[in-house]
Parts: structure tokens; C-alpha cells; sequence
């Protein structure tokens, strides 16, 4: 009785203790945090909400949900700033900007620090955040990207606008103009070397130039970290070529000075006319991308158009009867899922299914996804896909309550705020359907913008999702690019599975993949597996999750209900036998 009394006052005074530190504290105007690394979860002080201004505290009950709230590029810097704690407890600091409850920026100070168990693993981040007054630019952007530095907000729709709109203008006057995406060439794969006061000097330089070289009726924008949009309107199409060359002389010999010397700087352009080539402004920026894109592996600072050839016109012809097509079988909803199951290797169960597009033409003919969605893609239409797939999923999960499932989205999707937002408003209250829910983004999609692709990621995690990064290796992510990403699984690209046994150089490549997510605590997806050989020799490789025709083809009809036997587990037991 004695001992439960001690215990008993021992927790009264430590609540005590407690209360008056926070006290103390929040009479600073601070909060203080503990954020569990196991679990994701993360602990405030009572004055959270009043002090910095965040929505409920349930609401951000993770860091993943709280990262949500955090400024694109600074999500990045802050992420990376981590990453090179998890070694050492010296407390460090940093400063980021958040979206408050009220819808305005605040700047917030961070101080903490890294906790470790008697094994030095990390297990928990121990700090203090507190509302800072925000800091003096180094540098103004242009004054037409639209980009607000307290904000951190791109112009993207607003450029999206001006653009929708200097294509309808052409086609009422029978008119033509231009887009060009302009790259500031290889600025994210030296954002390790280079300090944000010289990245932040290169765009507004770059901005500036280019700003000088157009008219008043022209429109740019900046749209993502290392890139601009520009609209050229009522511009000949003989015309736009010779416009981008004017913009790539503009730049080329500019330096900034650095205290390691001068840095030269050049700029990549991707072109694409209008209405003839690109009819709707995604049209235009999806082609324009794609072209330069083109230019920066043709070895940077060069213009390349897309070409619309006679060829590429009937292909635009076949493409418009294809969109037509799937806009009929989305109001007869004859555009449905088919399941291909992913396998564990440790329990050689289902944890989930991946859903995969299929298009129903008649009783006896069903279409694969990729016989319709480049063309859609081409024209600009990725996004009316995505949306409708995501209405799709969400009643799956609502009707198979103990599924989970997996959901592709394109490249324009992961920087889509109309889907963001309609995921978001869906899952706000649903953590029961959004833990049963794996978004896929491919790695190359996630690439060309890193920013935008760990702020898109961080909103889903807040929400319970858990994201993959597909076709993993295809698209050569860096160790600096992975640090940035926080996904839960990586799949890896079928090209390096298939045929594993009997390929050595695949081997290794997977094997270091594995070892990679091993290292970065993710889980691995080996796609296209197709042959009992390549099964035995994944699992020696250590793979977490297997995928392909081997262990079941994507079906319409729901393979859950089934009870026909999907795996054949002897060869499963002898293959882990043997490993």
C-alpha cells in the first residue's frame, strides 16, 4: 500500500513538473515537442494550437501530418537537415515556413535534437518551436513569376490561366503562339554543393534575363524550383523557335559569384505551338516538358520543339477518338479495376492488391491501360483519369473493408492541388480507409520536381497513406533525392527483375536496391516476376514483396472472393530453404 502510494505521488509530482515546464515554456512564446521515430506520432505542449497557430492538435498527430503543413522547399532542406542528425545528439536548429490554421505562411524556428537507445539507434527527435519574424530575402524574384518569397508560392495556375487563355485568344483570331518550359540546367543535381543564397541568386538571375528578353503581352512564371514557364502570345510558329534562341543567348555566359569562384549557368528549352500542336494548356506544358526533357539528354543549353508531323497529326486524330472513347465509358462506367495481387515473402500472404485500369469495350474484349492512357496523356487528359480512378478506389475500400489496396497516379497528378484536395477532403476523417491505401508515383515523375514531389508525399502520409515510388532504378534517383522522399516502399522496375536467375548484372543491381530501402527502413516491391527460378533467387536477394504473373494476372473479377489458391507455397518453402 505504502509503495502505491510513493508510486502514485512520484507520477503526481512528475505531471506537476510537467505542467510547470510547459508553463514556463509557452510564457516564452514556445512549444515543445517529442516526436516518436518508431511510431510517426508526435507529442505537443498544451499551448500548441494558440502558440503557433496549427489546426487540432489530432489533426497533427504525426509528423508526417505536421510536415504537411511545411513549405514545399523548405519540407526539403528541413528533411535533409535530419538526415544528417540521425548520427550525432548535438542539438541543431532550423527555420522553415507553415501553412497556419488561418491560411496564412508563419515562419517557425526549430531547435532539437536526436535521441538514441543503448543500441545508437535513433528512437526519438526532442525539441522546441517557436513563431520567428520572417527573414529579408538575399534575393527578389522576377516581378512576373508570380512567386511571393514570404509565401513560397510558384505561379503555376496562374500560368495555367494566362496560358488557357492566349490559346482561346489564337483561336478566335485564327492566330498561333507558343510555351516554353525553360530549365535551369543541372541545378537540383548540385543543390549538394551549392548553398540556398547561391541556388536562390542563379533563379533570380536566370529570371531576370529572360524577363528582359520578352514583350509586355508575354507572360513567364516560375513553376517549380529549377524551372520557367513562358507564354508566347500571338507568335508565329516560324517565330518561336527564334524567340527561344534569344532566350538561351540571354543566358548563356552568366555567372554568379560564389566563395568558391564564379558558377556559369545555361538553360535548356522545351517548345510547343498553339492551338496546332498543344489544343489545352496542360496539353501544351505536358508537350513542352517532354521536349526538354529531350534537350537536357541531348547534353543541355539547346531549344528542341515537339514535332507535329503528318504522322504525329493522325496520331492526334486517333488520340481525340480515343479520349472520346474513355469519356463514354466513364458515364457508362464500363472503365473499371482489375487486381493483381502483391505477395509477402515472410508470411506468403496478400497484404494487398494493386488496381489496374482496364477498359471494357464489349462482353468479350477488355483493354489494358496502356493501349489508352498515352493518348490521353498526350493530350493533356492524364488528370480526368486520375480523378475518376480515385473515385474508384475509395468505393472499393468502402465495400472490402478488410482489403488494402494500390493507386497509380501520373506525373501531372502529383502536382495536381484539384486531386490533392479532393484526396484530402476524402480521407480528412477516414484513417480506417487511407491505412489500407498505397499511392503509387513513378520514380521519374517524383524526379522532376523534388520540392513539389516531398510535399505531395508528406500530405499523403499525414493522412495514413502510405506512398511507393515505382519503377524504382529506372529513373537513377541519388542518395540526396531518396533523403528527400519519405515513401514507405520502393518497387522495384520490372526490367531488372525479369529474368533475374539468369542475369547477373540484375542481380546485383537489385540486390543493391534492396540494400538501399533496407537502409532508408522502406519495403521492396520486386515487379514482373513470371518464373519459379526468378522467385528462389529474389528471395535470396532479400526482397520484401513479389509481383507478377507468376503469382496471379490482373482480373476484373474481384480474386479476394475467390478461393482458388494464388501461390504455389512449396516452391515459396524450399526457395526461403535454401536462402
Amino acid at each position: 500500500m505504502q509503495l502505491q502510494d510513493a508510486e502514485k505521488g512520484k507520477e503526481t509530482k512528475e505531471r506537476d513538473e510537467l505542467g510547470w515546464l510547459q508553463t514556463a515554456v509557452a510564457a516564452l512564446g514556445e512549444v515543445v515537442f517529442e516526436w516518436d521515430l518508431a511510431t510517426d506520432v508526435i507529442h505537443w505542449s498544451n499551448l500548441a494550437p494558440a502558440i503557433l497557430n496549427l489546426p487540432e492538435l489530432r489533426l497533427v498527430a504525426t509528423r508526417s501530418a505536421y510536415n504537411a503543413l511545411i513549405n514545399t522547399d523548405d519540407l526539403t532542406r528541413l528533411q535533409e537537415t535530419l538526415a544528417t542528425r540521425y548520427t550525432s545528439s548535438e542539438p541543431f536548429e532550423c527555420e522553415y515556413r507553415t501553412h497556419s490554421a488561418d491560411g496564412q505562411m508563419r515562419w517557425i524556428r526549430e531547435r532539437s535534437a536526436v535521441e538514441f537507445n543503448k543500441a545508437n539507434e535513433p528512437v526519438k527527435v526532442r525539441g522546441v518551436l517557436r513563431p520567428v519574424v520572417p527573414p529579408k530575402p538575399t534575393v527578389r524574384a522576377p516581378a512576373d513569376t508570380d512567386y511571393n518569397e514570404s509565401a513560397g508560392q510558384y505561379g503555376r495556375a496562374k500560368l495555367v490561366d494566362s496560358l488557357s487563355e492566349a490559346i482561346n485568344r489564337c483561336r478566335r483570331d485564327e492566330g498561333s503562339g507558343g510555351y516554353l518550359a525553360v530549365g535551369i540546367d543541372q541545378l537540383m543535381d548540385a543543390g549538394e554543393e551549392w548553398s540556398e543564397p547561391t541556388i536562390d541568386a542563379i533563379i533570380f538571375t536566370v529570371g531576370q534575363r529572360l524577363e528582359g528578353c520578352l514583350r509586355s503581352t508575354d507572360a513567364i512564371r516560375r513553376v517549380s524550383r529549377d524551372r520557367f514557364g513562358v507564354v508566347l502570345t500571338h507568335c508565329p510558329e516560324e517565330d518561336v523557335p527564334i524567340v527561344a534562341e534569344t532566350l538561351l543567348q540571354s543566358v548563356r555566359g552568366a555567372t554568379v559569384e560564389t566563395a568558391r569562384g564564379s558558377i556559369s549557368i545555361t538553360v535548356s528549352i522545351g517548345g510547343a505551338v498553339f492551338p496546332d500542336v498543344a489544343q489545352t494548356a496542360h496539353d501544351a506544358i505536358a508537350k513542352a516538358d517532354m521536349a526538354l526533357g529531350k534537350a537536357r539528354r541531348m547534353g543541355y543549353n539547346c531549344y528542341i520543339p515537339f514535332h507535329q508531323a503528318k504522322m504525329r497529326r493522325r496520331s492526334q486524330r486517333r488520340n481525340l477518338a480515343i479520349l472520346h472513347e474513355i469519356q463514354e465509358a466513364i458515364q457508362e462506367k464500363r472503365l473499371v479495376f482489375a487486381f493483381q495481387p502483391i505477395m509477402d515473402c515472410a508470411t506468403n500472404e496478400i497484404p494487398y492488391y494493386e488496381c489496374l485500369l482496364r477498359l471494357k469495350r464489349d462482353a468479350n474484349t477488355v483493354v489494358a491501360a496502356a493501349a489508352f492512357v498515352p493518348a490521353l496523356e498526350q493530350l493533356g487528359y492524364a488528370r480526368l483519369i486520375d480523378h475518376y480512378a480515385l473515385g474508384l478506389v475509395l468505393e472499393e475500400l468502402k465495400e472490402n473493408s478488410d482489403i488494402s489496396f494500390a493507386l497509380n497516379v501520373s506525373s501531372l497528378t502529383a502536382t495536381d492541388p484539384t486531386w490533392l484536395s479532393k484526396f484530402v477532403m476524402a480521407l480528412k476523417n477516414q484513417s480506417s480507409l487511407a491505412k489500407r491505401l498505397v499511392v503509387e508515383i513513378t520514380e521519374t515523375a517524383a524526379l522532376q520536381d523534388i520540392a513539389e514531389s516531398a510535399r505531395f508525399v508528406s500530405t499523403l502520409r499525414g493522412l495514413g497513406c502510405r506512398v511507393a515510388l515505382d519503377d524504382f532504378g529506372a529513373g537513377f534517383t541519388s542518395f540526396h533525392h531518396l533523403k528527400a522522399l519519405p515513401v514507405d516502399i520502393l518497387k522495384i522496375d520490372g526490367s531488372f527483375v525479369s529474368g533475374v536467375a539468369q542475369n547477373r548484372e540484375n542481380r546485383l543491381l537489385v540486390r543493391t536496391l534492396v540494400d538501399l530501402a533496407n537502409g532508408f527502413h522502406m519495403n521492396t516491391v520486386a515487379e514482373c516476376v513470371e518464373t519459379k527460378e526468378d522467385v528462389e533467387m529474389l528471395l535470396q536477394q532479400g526482397v520484401h514483396h513479389m509481383q507478377g504473373y507468376y503469382f496471379g494476372r490482373p482480373e476484373i473479377e474481384r480474386p479476394w472472393l475467390k478461393r482458388s489458391k494464388v501461390v504455389p507455397i512449396p516452391i515459396w518453402r524450399e526457395a526461403k530453404n535454401r536462402a
